[in-house]
């Protein structure tokens, strides 16, 4: 008798609660009497009629083993990865000699997958067969959706109990859609990096971005002006980070106004520039608090959304100090923090936490090399002096 497991997931595209990957093992003579009780991919079932059919199901197979993932590891890796791990721990908690898969790839890219895991099991001569909707094709991975949807269900039920119903999790839910509204009150049971998290930020009002450095601070600000002009806003950005500076030249703080979508933040033309004279904020507070008061009085007053880009300077007291500083002059309705861990505890003690929104750290954000930002300035500095950008004022 060949046993086979069957590998399926349920809560892949819910911003709120855990993916849980389930293995089902069972005989491949068993599959027609799971047919037979009436299991079928979980979609196609009833939330009762899963239930009921989770004790009939354990009777006719082998085993199973479930893999929760919280919404914390679900920001700090990706996705495929995840699930190529999982499959690797249920293969060998399981010991199959087929395992059948619904795969989370295109169909171009399903072979690359089954070769990941099989480099990974002890057992690489074992069977993968691996197809999208395999759910739907054959009954021990329709079981395991089941198992799997009836497990995420319970977990979402156990965190209605403790946060309120927030619905379904999936973000077309509206209550999901209204409880989102203030995730970042309750950011430990969402996942930050989906982009319904990033879309609650784009409402009138001032955006500032703070993070260490290579933490896609620029990036993160480029996607909100683009997502604050496709909803009609008029969008400006404040740039005061002075070392790289993307609008204004290096040693500068400056403004711009956005009116078209833009693919970097060093196309904005400067309309407000305040030199500092400096590449590094250090032991120049004072001056770079000065400069933000007097562009602040001269940002036009129809600009409805305005996104603050800020330096990387945040290891020191001094640092914190000057981030503290530049948040209760500037004011902004939401502050964004881009984190690896949780190393801006120390900042957020000091601020309003209902405006605080904390964010992983993109899987793609780059580190810069001393070249790489020297190379940057040059640019920058190149631009300004070559008469490309026409400065309507500098303070």
């Amino acid at each position: 008798m060949i046993s086979v497991l069957g590998i399926d997931e349920a809560g892949r595209g819910p911003v709120i609660g855990p993916l849980v990957i389930c293995g089902a093992l069972s005989e491949e003579a068993n599959f027609k009497k799971l047919k037979d009780i009436g299991v079928k991919d979980s979609k196609m079932l009833t939330s009762r009629q899963r239930e009921k059919l989770v004790p009939l199901i354990k009777n006719i197979i082998k085993d199973f083993w479930l893999i929760k993932i919280p919404p914390e590891i679900l920001d700090k890796e990706n996705l495929n990865e995840l699930g190529i791990k999982a499959t690797v721990d249920l293969i060998k908690r399981l010991n199959p000699q087929k395992i059948i898969l619904d795969t989370p790839v295109s169909r171009k890219g399903i072979k690359n997958y089954c070769e990941k895991i099989k480099m990974l099991v002890p057992n690489n001569k074992i069977e993968i067969v691996g197809e999208p909707h395999a759910d739907v094709t054959y009954p021990i991975v329709s079981a395991a959706s089941i198992l799997a949807k009836v497990a995420r269900d319970e977990e979402i039920h156990k965190l209605h109990k403790k946060y309120g119903d927030f619905g379904s999790g999936y973000p077309a839910d509206p209550k999901t859609k209204e409880f989102i509204k203030n995730w970042n009150i309750h950011s430990e049971i969402v996942r930050r990096k989906w982009q319904t998290c990033k879309d609650v930020l784009i409402t009138p009002g001032k955006v500032m971005v703070l993070g260490d450095t290579d933490t896609g601070k620029t990036e993160f600000c480029k996607s909100l002006v683009n997502k604050g002009l496709k909803k009609g806003y008029q969008v400006g950005v404040m740039d005061l980070d002075i070392g790289q500076s993307h609008v204004g030249p290096p040693g500068s703080l400056g403004f711009g106004i956005v009116t078209k979508r833009i693919r970097k933040l060093l196309s904005i033309q400067a309309t407000i520039i305040h030199p500092v004279s400096a590449l590094s904020p250090i032991r120049i507070s004072e001056r770079i608090l000065v400069g933000i008061k007097n562009m602040l009085t001269k940002i036009p007053k129809d600009i409805d959304f305005l996104v603050i880009d800020t330096t990387g300077y945040i290891r020191t007291k001094e640092a914190l100090e000057l981030k503290i500083q530049k948040i209760k002059l500037i004011n902004p309705e939401r502050i964004v923090l881009l984190e690896h861990t949780k190393e801006l505890d120390e900042l957020v003690k000091e601020l309003d936490v209902s405006k605080v929104y904390r964010f992983p750290v993109d899987l793609k954000a780059q580190k810069k090399s001393i070249e790489n930002r020297k190379k940057f300035r040059e640019k920058s500095t190149s631009k300004y002096i070559n008469g490309t950008q026409i400065f309507i004022d500098i303070i």
